[in-house]
């Protein structure tokens, strides 16, 4: 399955069908950056909406997913084996010319029943890839595997484990073709002087963002006292449905690095991490949040990423 040429394709269609992004991203209740990501090949449509999707650019979910239109037509081939086959009985090889014409007919039944099947599977099945221990933290590894979904590449988390105390370590990932939803957590305690280490990196955390014309904005990280149940820097608060932040517990010498993605407020994994006033997850419009991985340069019609002029 060729991403990129799907993205194209949908692009194509949305002009075809005189809609901006924006119009789009309003018919299917997603934000227009979603459409963007599409578009550029670097996610895919989230299962729940291929269908409307499909609906208002006038195509099939086969369409949408081989990145092309149709120019199959089976009830057109249909008729027009038949008319072949009726064209064959007035032979004398009758029947060896009905058993070929059957034999082509079953055949297409059966690639038919394949690709909606394949179709069907891929849609359906999109189970969540469960990691935990600290054994197995990588933070190369989430960037590398989901890096088109992340909208971040973690920079608030640590590099590596060494100085961590105790630490705790679990993530839930979607595993499948479509939009990624989950999370990572790490909680870890440090010694003064490591704590100290890192607070002074979270705090001067910042991002370089380029509209690959050589304009640049810097993003810097952000510092909350009051949204969460202990001060947050924070690098992600709600853009484009996903959040990341460290928890600051000066007190105990303790840090939680959080990464949450169209995250579920009533899962318990994580549900002591959230900000304290939980509607703040019910928003849709979720450009006008903050990333320091993102920046606008044209009055929020269109944005660009931290890594996108490096593609």
């Amino acid at each position: 399955m060729n991403q990129i040429k799907i993205g194209k394709f949908i692009a194509e269609c949305r002009k075809n069908k005189k809609l901006t992004q924006e119009e789009l991203a309003s018919k299917l209740n997603v934000s227009s950056k979603s459409v963007s990501r599409w578009e550029n090949g670097r996610t895919m449509p989230d299962y729940s909406i291929l269908k409307l999707l499909c609906d208002n650019l006038d195509i099939t979910v086969n369409e949408l997913l081989s990145g092309e239109k149709e120019n199959n037509n089976y009830d057109e081939n249909l008729d027009n084996i038949l008319k072949e086959y009726y064209k064959l009985k007035k032979q004398k090889n009758i029947i060896k010319n009905t058993l070929i014409i059957l034999s082509i007919l079953f055949l297409a039944l059966i690639v038919r029943i394949i690709i909606v099947g394949g179709i069907v599977a891929l849609i359906t099945f999109n189970p969540y890839k469960n990691i935990s221990g600290i054994e197995n933290y990588n933070k190369e590894y989430y960037i590398k595997e989901y890096k088109g979904d992340l909208d971040s590449n973690l920079s608030i988390f640590p590099n590596d484990t060494f100085n961590l105390i105790n630490p705790t370590f679990y993530s839930s990932f979607k595993v499948g073709l479509f939009d990624t939803d989950g999370y990572i957590v790490l909680d870890t305690k440090y010694n003064e002087n490591d704590f100290n280490n890192e607070i002074n990196r979270l705090s001067n955390l910042n991002m370089i963002i380029s509209n690959c014309n050589g304009s640049t904005f810097t993003n810097y990280i952000k510092y909350d006292e009051n949204s969460y149940q202990y001060p947050a820097y924070i690098t992600i608060d709600g853009f484009s449905s996903t959040y990341e932040y460290a928890l600051i517990d000066k007190d105990n010498l303790n840090i939680t690095y959080v990464y949450l993605s169209y995250p579920n407020v009533s899962n318990i994994q994580y549900n002591k991490y959230l900000k304290k006033d939980k509607s703040e997850y019910s928003i849709m419009d979720t450009l006008n949040k903050y990333s320091m991985y993102n920046h606008s340069f044209d009055n929020n019609n269109s944005f660009n990423e931290f890594d996108d002029c490096s593609k």
